[in-house]
């Protein structure tokens, strides 16, 4: 009886804890991001102390979008590579997912969570990419 009880609070905390993602935080994923962990499916994880390349994401109100990769230059500024790997934010029973469309490949990514300085992304196999925002520039 006590170890259904934990187990019952214990998934309680966890299901609370969990931070939904709503249409009106996609606008957050407008900007500079760093990759700061990736989780790979078997627990393993790879943090990132240093970044040589950061993810540009911009999202309109019609929830399309694309992501650059960009190399922060000593001014401040960026560099791009100027391949822009455009998707669709779309919604399937309450879960969004990145869906790119490129001419080399297609791929999705579920958006797991996301607030103003983080989120988080799951591939089809399985790795959890972790975001913080870089720091501000001017653009």
């Amino acid at each position: 009886m006590k170890k259904n009880l934990v187990v019952f609070l214990v998934s309680i905390l966890l299901f609370s804890c969990s931070s939904k993602v709503e249409q009106k935080d996609l606008n957050w994923l407008n900007g500079y991001w760093e990759i700061e962990k990736v989780i790979f499916p078997d627990g393993q994880e790879k943090v990132y102390k240093i970044n040589e390349t950061i993810d540009y994401f911009e999202v309109n109100d019609k929830n399309e979008g694309f992501r650059v990769k960009v190399i922060p230059q000593i001014d401040g500024g960026f560099v791009s590579n100027k391949v822009k790997e455009y998707f669709k934010v779309v919604e399937n029973d309450q879960v969004y997912f990145l869906e790119y469309k490129m001419d080399y490949a297609n791929w999705k990514e579920e958006l797991l969570k996301i607030s103003e300085k983080t989120f988080e992304v799951k591939n089809e196999n399985e790795i959890i990419y972790q975001y913080k925002r870089s720091p501000k520039v001017e653009e």
